[in-house]
């Protein structure tokens, strides 16, 4: 058993009284039937994006003081009013004020000294008030402790202790008798103790027992105890209040102790607060108060909110729906929505209302919802309504409008999609520029170095000074070094044998020089010698990407052996690249995104209406597949262009 205070905030949810049968408008729904609607708030807000922090407020802010405020505290009123005529006696708890025999508290607490705060008044007020008191301690508190902090607060405790009005007693000696806890021998000694109490004098007697020593597997047991001993303690002079460590507290356990108590008492935010129980008794008065909060609640959320039978008869909506059906919510009852929806749309949403009851499952669903003649996208949240035996009785629907959250993520697609073909064109650009360089700097810069170089070495040197001699042949060596470095930057820039003798030939080259003669790698290059008529681009991209692939090999596969294969499917060119090195293990987004290389290769080729397949396996190489189209199909805008 785990939990905190935040689970504390969700137990006060628990207020409901037992499901009655449901029907008629919404405004004669029954508690029971808004019980289930909140029950499946947690699927609602994490639906919904309500998560963290925007939960808990929403919780805390609207929740809270709805369920305790107008539910169990409307409870607790009538059952102390329907009380009046009994003795009432002081608690010592300002929030608790003054309560009638038969009361039946439960304490969370998390420290020693929440106990104290707690207890030590309301014992205190029961022995100035001629009441027998009976303390049952445990860990934090042991028995020494608590009389330590009644002696402080307590004037005369010890006179108290001496004429035996306060007995303080370790949960072991109480509770367990040769170890084994027994509900029916415990549940009979506090009625003998109470007996007892008003025989010798007193006006009635005032008890706390601590669980602190509870364990999971008491757990069924002691809450076994617990609703026999709410469900007697009317007939008896008795107040009683039971305190949990919240740590050891989850929902469940919450639940089960706000359900077989009276009230609850929790501090948040260093202030002590009251929850009353769901099932307290003779409560109708206050059971229909508390169904107009529930009621006012709906009927302000911005959801549209439905329930139908198990043919999908409607039974009762909130008024958001109604206003969008151009209806009365006090009219839905006993349509269906073939009187409000397309033929074709009604089908669907009934198909929709069967498979969920007939799964009993909770489906959330992205659809689309003609209001006033305007189709909207919205998100539906479909929940199976099910009775006290498990059977499924009903639907109960919510959703709400999410047209403006698909319009923003639209744009924001068609934004990334823009940004990407940008950045795809602007690579395009940038090798169109690299080959114009590559042309310019070929057909003027290198082509006039070699012609100088020829003019020099044409030059007569046989009457020339010898000093004169040496300095033009040192001219002519670096003026040789320069026209090769030329070149070299020329390559590099765009490769001549791409544009003049085509992919297949540029690929084949760079394949023998760059990977075989400088690495030592063995290399194996395929062509299937049909026409490949590439555009410009797509032969750019396809060399470019082929390089990239094929330093990716040198510089990590430890290959032996790359093959690079070329062919054409149909109007697509197909190059196969594959290597025997170490391999990997490609992640499952790896052929969508991938190292960045592997990504600009990717967005590029998709830009032009290709693709990139990679499959390798740790130990077995890499394999790697890219696919253009030989003709750049004509994009439908250009990247930005908002014409």
């Amino acid at each position: 058993m785990a939990g905190n205070r935040c689970i504390a905030d969700v137990a006060v949810t628990y207020v409901s009284e037992k499901r009655r049968p449901w029907g008629g408008t919404w405004g004669h729904i029954n508690r029971g039937t808004y019980r289930q609607i909140f029950c499946n708030f947690p699927q609602i807000f994490r639906l919904a994006g309500y998560t963290g922090l925007a939960k808990s407020l929403f919780l805390k802010n609207n929740l809270f003081s709805l369920f305790v405020m107008g539910g169990g505290a409307g409870q607790g009123l009538a059952r102390m009013l329907n009380r009046s005529y009994q003795s009432n006696r002081k608690t010592g708890i300002d929030i608790l004020g003054d309560v009638p025999w038969g009361a039946h508290f439960c304490l969370f607490y998390e420290t020693e000294q929440d106990l104290i705060d707690i207890l030590v008044p309301y014992f205190k007020a029961g022995m100035e008030n001629n009441e027998f008191c009976m303390w049952v301690t445990s860990e934090p508190l042991t028995v020494k402790k608590t009389k330590d902090a009644l002696s402080v607060a307590v004037p005369d405790f010890e006179r108290y202790l001496e004429k035996a009005q306060i007995e303080i007693i370790s949960h072991k000696q109480w509770y367990f008798q040769d170890d084994v806890f027994d509900l029916q021998r415990v549940l009979k000694a506090w009625i003998e103790r109470n007996a007892h109490a008003v025989s010798a004098g007193f006006n009635g007697i005032r008890v706390a027992g601590n669980t602190g020593w509870l364990e999971a597997k008491d757990w069924k047991c002691f809450a076994d105890y617990e609703k026999q001993v709410d469900s007697v303690i009317d007939d008896y002079q008795m107040l009683a209040i039971c305190s949990y460590p919240l740590n050891k507290c989850g929902v469940s356990e919450i639940l089960d102790v706000i359900g077989s108590h009276g009230s609850a008492l929790i501090r948040r935010k260093g202030k002590w607060e009251l929850i009353e129980s769901a099932k307290r008794k003779k409560a109708e008065k206050a059971l229909k108060v508390s169904e107009n909060k529930y009621k006012t609640l709906l009927e302000n959320l911005p959801q549209k909110i439905y329930l139908k039978d198990t043919n999908s008869v409607y039974i009762s909506c909130n008024e958001n729906y109604a206003v969008d059906l151009k209806i009365k919510a006090a009219e839905i009852g006993g349509k269906t929505d073939y009187d409000f929806f397309p033929e074709e749309l009604a089908k669907k949403y009934r198909a929709d209302d069967k498979r969920i009851m007939k799964s009993g499952k909770i489906e959330d669903i992205n659809d689309k919802y003609v209001q006033r003649g305007k189709e909207i996208f919205v998100h539906t949240v479909k929940t199976p309504v099910k009775d006290e035996k498990g059977e499924t009785i009903g639907i109960l629907g919510v959703f709400w409008d999410i047209t403006a959250q698909r319009q923003a993520q639209k744009r924001l697609l068609d934004y990334q999609k823009r940004l990407r073909d940008l950045t795809s064109e602007m690579s395009l650009t940038e090798e169109r520029e690299r080959r114009r360089l590559a042309v310019e700097l070929h057909d003027q810069i290198t082509q006039q170095l070699i012609l100088f170089k020829i003019d020099l070495g044409s030059l007569p040197k046989e009457n020339l000074p010898s000093e004169l001699t040496k300095s033009l042949d040192e001219i002519y060596r670096n003026l040789d070094r320069i026209i090769g470095d030329t070149r070299t930057l020329t390559f590099d820039l765009s490769s001549p044998t791409l544009y003049e003798l085509g992919l297949e030939a540029a690929i084949r080259e760079w394949l023998h020089e760059e990977v075989e003669q400088k690495h030592k790698i063995r290399t194996e290059f395929e062509d299937d010698k049909q026409p490949k008529p590439l555009d410009d681009d797509v032969r750019a991209l396809l060399y470019r990407a082929v390089r990239e692939l094929l330093v990716n090999i040198v510089k990590h596969a430890q290959a032996k052996n790359v093959k690079v294969s070329v062919s054409r499917d149909n109007d697509k060119v197909r190059i196969e690249v594959t290597d025997d090195g170490v391999g990997f293990i490609p992640s499952p987004q790896l052929n969508k995104t991938g190292g960045f290389g592997l990504f600009s290769i990717r967005e590029r080729l998709s830009y032009l209406g290709g693709s990139i397949e990679i499959k390798s396996k740790p130990g077995q190489g890499t394999h790697v597949r890219l696919i253009a189209p030989i003709k750049r199909g004509k994009n439908a805008e250009k990247p930005f262009d908002r014409g």
